[in-house]
């Protein structure tokens, strides 16, 4: 083979290296939800994460918050940089359309991985300010935080895994598209609320 020039795909398996949390009572959230995906009541538990939207080795952020018992986009918000701010834009959004529903955020719980957003001062902050409960899962076992991995799987299975894109922007506004098209799909009923 190597005398024809052929080289195998073969791709060598990731040994995931576990990193070390500071020793810092920053990181010390609990995991409040305990892998208990069946959520009986809407708007209690929600899940957070930031996803990559990569093209032609250029990259967009997507923060989505959902809800835990209908799985219903509560918002998402895109940006070129994955930053505090895109997170806690997300966060203000998010918490504008709970209120519009329930008129209050005391006593969510808001689950997400150890991203570095999440383990700030201002995210934490921010939650308290809203009586929202922060909840995070182990480090390192994306299994916590299934249900968010889960749904930005399906977005990219039904962007990129099954479309050609000749740009980022492109890219980006077929992926809003979905977005939108998966809220008023999911629940008919906050229709008005993204309005």
């Amino acid at each position: 083979m190597k005398e024809q020039g052929i080289i195998s795909k073969y791709v060598r398996k990731y040994i995931y290296k576990r990193r070390k949390a500071k020793v810092n009572k920053i990181w010390d959230f609990p995991d409040l939800v305990k892998r208990k995906y069946n959520i009986q009541k809407e708007l209690t538990v929600l899940y957070t994460d930031v996803t990559y939207l990569v093209l032609n080795g250029k990259r967009m952020y997507q923060s989505t918050i959902i809800d835990a018992c209908t799985k219903q986009i509560i918002d998402f918000q895109i940006s070129k940089f994955n930053d505090l701010k895109l997170v806690l834009d997300n966060f203000n959004a998010a918490v504008i359309r709970i209120k519009k529903i329930n008129s209050s955020t005391n006593g969510i719980i808001i689950h997400s991985d150890h991203g570095s957003q999440y383990i700030s001062n201002a995210y934490k902050n921010r939650c308290h300010a809203e009586g929202i409960k922060i909840s995070m899962g182990r480090v390192g076992q994306c299994s916590d935080n299934v249900v968010i991995e889960s749904f930005h799987a399906l977005l990219k299975k039904g962007t990129i895994h099954n479309n050609e894109y000749t740009d980022i922007n492109a890219y980006v506004t077929d992926v809003i598209d979905w977005n939108n098209w998966y809220i008023f799909k999911k629940n008919k009923k906050l229709i008005e609320i993204f309005q």
